[in-house]
């Protein structure tokens, strides 16, 4: 049962009334007061208040709130959206009012496609085809899930609002809440299951394959979207929605790019590199060749080209490309006498630093190759440290 009858009662019908019938009432007393045939004193008002009850009852949606929260809930605090001649214009002709006229149909739900896409692509420009498949109204019922429209009617459980009262008894107090109609689902609606279309089998839905052409520009970005207005999923009764496609870029096996229109490439020098500078080529996202001469430098030394980046997106010139560098230090760096001599006049002499202590060796070791457990065993046995120490080299960025 509603918690509010007012509308009812201003169309004198019954809760229960059918949309044929609430539309016939409707008629016969638009007709009967309207302001232009009655001149009886409040016509005016009493033509305003059926309309504005007409408006409500005759939309399904609006009509199974105003059942489960009354008449606030549909009217808010600006009242109803339309006036009572508009109601009137609409239901007899003349072509109702702007704003009922440019609110049109629902438009239905967005689809989110995630689309992989190569750095290249990002980098040059393009189209990407892909084949989607989308949900449309089934043609041969027209959405409608029925071969016959009067197979259609109002759940009768739930009176079309698409919720039950369930009403608990708690010793001595009674507890109402409202729940999903089992019976249609929430719809409000149910179908005589003979009379299901047997295309869709009464889901109003059939899957549609289509061809759709992404136009990728360069310099867009990770995780952009692209959004093409209705080529999503169309339900019944509503305007096609639209398809969001979400661009991912893919790893490259070179390039690696920042949250802006930089690149960023890593590359790995050995200890001459490192020390007397060295030029490399590579193969570009433009499939250009480029050859770049580094400097000496240090370990994990950054080298900025500008212009060799990214595309800014819509608009023009490039990003940078930086090169990260790092230094590949030889296993076994052991050099004969002559190797010692030639360094030490490049360099000099090594600095040996504080020399009071007792001179002991260090020679190299794989730490993998100890026992780990033996050796602190002893180490508690003899009652002091002893054993190795292994010493790690960490580099801070």
């Amino acid at each position: 049962m509603p918690v509010d009858t007012t509308l009812y009662e201003e169309l004198d019908v019954d809760p229960t009334s059918t949309q044929k019938q609430i539309r016939s009432k409707y008629r016969k007393l638009a007709m009967k007061y309207h302001p232009d045939r009655c001149k009886e004193e409040g016509a005016a008002e009493r033509f305003a208040k059926i309309s504005t009850a007409y408006e409500i009852l005759s939309d399904e949606e609006k009509r199974n709130k105003y059942d489960r929260f009354g008449l606030e809930a549909v009217t808010g605090a600006e009242g109803p959206s339309m006036g009572g001649f508009d109601v009137f214009e609409q239901f007899f002709g003349g072509g109702g009012s702007r704003r009922s006229q440019s609110r049109g149909p629902q438009k239905s739900e967005p689809m989110v496609h995630r689309l992989n896409i190569p750095l290249k692509m990002l980098f040059q420009g393009g189209t990407k085809h892909l084949k989607l498949t989308r949900h449309k109204p089934c043609d041969d019922c027209d959405g409608s899930g029925v071969t016959d429209p009067s197979a259609i009617v109002t759940c009768p459980d739930c009176r079309g609002s698409g919720r039950r009262i369930v009403i608990q008894n708690m010793g001595f107090s009674r507890i109402q809440t409202q729940t999903t109609c089992d019976s249609c689902g929430g719809r409000g609606k149910s179908i005589d299951p003979t009379k299901k279309c047997n295309t869709c089998n009464g889901r109003k839905l059939v899957t549609d394959k289509k061809d759709i052409s992404v136009s990728i520009q360069p310099g867009m970005a990770d995780g952009e979207q692209i959004t093409l207005a209705h080529e999503g999923n169309h339900e019944p009764g509503k305007e096609p929605g639209d398809l969001i496609i979400v661009l991912q870029v893919k790893e490259h096996t070179l390039f690696k790019r920042d949250e802006g229109p930089n690149l960023v490439m890593e590359r790995e020098l050995s200890i001459q590199d490192a020390m007397l500078g060295s030029s490399f080529s590579f193969t570009h996202l433009d499939d250009v060749e480029y050859t770049v001469t580094l400097p000496a430098c240090s370990p994990d030394k950054v080298v900025c080209v500008s212009g060799l980046g990214m595309p800014y997106h819509g608009g023009f010139g490039r990003g940078n490309l930086y090169i990260k560098t790092s230094i590949n230090w030889p296993e076994d760096m052991e050099y004969s006498d002559a190797q010692k001599h030639l360094l030490q006049k490049i360099f000099g002499r090594v600095s040996t630093g504080n020399t009071e202590g007792r001179p002991v060796e260090a020679g190299s070791f794989d730490p993998e190759s100890i026992p780990r457990d033996h050796n602190r065993q002893q180490q508690q046995q003899q009652g002091h440290g002893g054993g190795y120490q292994e010493v790690r080299t960490c580099n801070i960025q």
